[in-house]
């Protein structure tokens, strides 16, 4: 896909019926998924609080960093004490948020 020599030969060893796609359309196809990730993003960055005061560019910086995580129900996502290294975006689903109360000391 990317203009270079091929690897290997490829033989059919069986009559069989094969895909294919030419490389622009693939990459059309590929940036196009992209631009769509990326309007998404931007628009649930839009509705956060905290981000309110991003100018459109760094937005658009942020939702291209974004990366997408799926978590099973019940797993831990963070743990209260570790330190943080990243930021969490609930783009669906629920999360429990729960802190446990540290007794510092008695009087």
């Amino acid at each position: 896909m990317y203009n270079t020599s091929r690897a290997a030969s490829i033989l059919a060893t069986t009559d069989g019926i094969l895909w294919l796609m030419d490389r622009n359309t693939f990459r059309r196809i590929v940036l196009k998924a992209a631009f769509h990730k990326r309007q998404t993003y931007v628009e649930l960055l839009e509705d956060i609080p905290l981000l309110k005061e991003l100018s459109s560019y760094e937005r658009t910086n942020v939702a291209d960093a974004l990366q997408s995580r799926v978590y099973q129900d019940g797993a831990t996502i963070i743990s209260q004490g570790e330190t943080g290294k990243e930021m969490f975006i609930i783009e669906s689903g629920t999360v429990r948020i729960s802190v446990k109360e540290v007794r510092l000391n008695n009087v």
